[in-house]
Formats: structure tokens, sequence, C-alpha cells
């Protein structure tokens, strides 16, 4: 897994011995660092010096979850782990489900997978953390994994958006969609950290709640940002429904909801109400 120097300094900093290991061989002029070697504090000016930005390191959970404390952004925290036979059939269910939508779903795989080459001996890295991973990749692959592995991953879709037509020949009043926008974005990113189930544990409120006020950016914004999830703010009429066909069309399985009002004495029912629907699968 290839840290930056820069984030390993503040986790030194954060942690006063950390376990970090070089994952492979770094020569220096009257230094070498060996595999399994402890990276310590010491090293990281030496690494700048001779002009290393980033380090390669052995993979491990303890080491992840530090760095999804510090950097949530840069090392989100896992959807979910999988063994190796449920893994092989997500995949191959994202390839049927690929095969008849626009949308390409993929897996991104957070471990770091290695074997041992029995040539030179050497580590060798079969499934590298964040890697994207589909069905004709771990096809290629998977017979080099020991069926006892777990796999900490995520889907490639991530956030949700918040779809209200801001234009001024909207039915509703400006000033009710207005407020209506204001309050889901604000029920997404100030309530998820109180609630006893979050959304998911990859999804990062302040980063992943985007607004779309515009019908005809809704499919751009759609694909793009590969959301997840569109939560309508409003009731249904002609104009919503045009801009939904077309991200139908472009994607049969798009997750919808859609909230006309807010109740804000049952804002903890809305929010599981839309865990439920961000987590299913509408092809199952």
């Amino acid at each position: 897994m290839k840290i930056s120097v820069e984030q390993l300094s503040k986790l030194f900093a954060e942690i006063s011995t950390p376990s970090v290991k070089y994952l492979t061989e770094i020569v220096l002029p009257g230094q070498t660092f060996l595999p399994n070697d402890l990276v310590i504090r010491d090293h990281l000016p030496i690494l700048t010096r001779n002009s290393f930005e980033t380090v390669d390191v052995l993979f491990s959970m303890d080491l992840y979850n530090k760095l999804s404390d510090s950097f949530p952004l840069q090392y989100r925290r896992p959807y979910g782990t999988l063994d190796y036979t449920s893994m092989d059939r997500l995949l191959e269910e994202i390839e049927q489900v690929n095969s008849r939508s626009q949308r390409k779903r993929n897996i991104c795989i957070i471990n770091e997978i290695y074997d041992i080459d029995s040539s030179s001996g050497r580590r060798i890295t079969l499934i590298r953390h964040n890697e994207t991973m589909d069905y004709s990749k771990w096809n290629s692959i998977k017979r080099s994994i020991p069926r006892q592995t777990s796999l900490c991953y995520r889907h490639s879709e991530v956030p949700i958006i918040v779809f209200v037509d801001m234009g001024m020949e909207s039915e509703r009043e400006y000033v009710d969609r207005f407020k209506q926008n204001t309050d889901l974005i604000c029920l997404l990113v100030s309530r998820q950290g109180a609630m006893t189930g979050l959304i998911a544990p990859d999804f990062i409120p302040t980063c992943d709640v985007i607004s779309v006020t515009d019908p005809d950016s809704l499919l751009d914004e759609y694909r793009n940002s590969n959301a997840r999830m569109i939560i309508i703010g409003d009731e249904l009429n002609d104009l919503y429904r045009t801009a939904l066909r077309g991200v139908m069309n472009y994607d049969r399985y798009v997750r919808l909801m859609v909230v006309p009002r807010m109740d804000h004495s049952r804002v903890d029912h809305l929010m599981k109400q839309i865990q439920l629907v961000y987590n299913s699968n509408r092809w199952e």
C-alpha cells in the first residue's frame, strides 16, 4: 500500500509508534531498508532528501484504521467484508447487472493480497489496496488467492444526490423548495453522525451529498459523480419525470426515493428509510 511521506509524518505525530513496515526494498546511498523492516520517524527526512514522495508499506487493517481516522477521505472505511465465495458471487452478479445497464458498477478492494514468487522467494502483490475489481480481473487471479481469505471492499457508487428543481417556473413557491432542499441536505450531513446506524461505513456526508437544482443537469451529475442514490425533494411532476426518465434510460437500476415534505418529528424514521434504499439493490 502506497502512503505519502507527508501522511506518514502526520501519522507519527499523532501516534508515537505506529506499526508500519516496508513492503519492498529501498536502497539509498549508504543505507538500505529491507522488506518487513519497521518504518521509523527518523527515516522520513532521509526519504524526503532522496526524493521519495511515497513509500510502499505492508498492508494491515490496524494501520488502515489509523489512516482512516487521520485521512477519512483518502482512506475510506470498508463498506463490508466478504469471504472468498461471497466475493466471487458478488462480482459475478455485478457482471450480469452491468450487461443490462449503461452504468458500469464495480468493487474496490481495500485489502492487499500477497503471494510468494516460487522462483525468487520474493513477496508479490496479487491485489493492491483500492484496486478496482471486476469479474474478469477476479477470474484471472482468484486461483492464487487462498479460499480462507476475507476481503474488505467498497462499492464504486457512493454519493447521494438531493434533487429539487429551483427554477422559477416550478409550481411550488421558491422559498418552499429552497427550504426543502436545505433541510434534506442538513439532515444527511448533520443527522448521520447522531444515528446508531450510519447510512454506510464509507459514506462521508460532508463530501458525499450533492445538490442538483437544474433538471437538465441531473443525468450528467448522476453519471459523473457515480452517485448511488437520488432523493427527489418534491412532488413528482412532468418536469421531474422527464429528468428521471433520462437517468433511468442510462441506469435501469437507479435507487430513487421521493420525499415531498419533511416531517421534522420523524427524521429518524426518514433516515432509516434512506439507509434502507441506499443499501438495497434493485436487481435482487
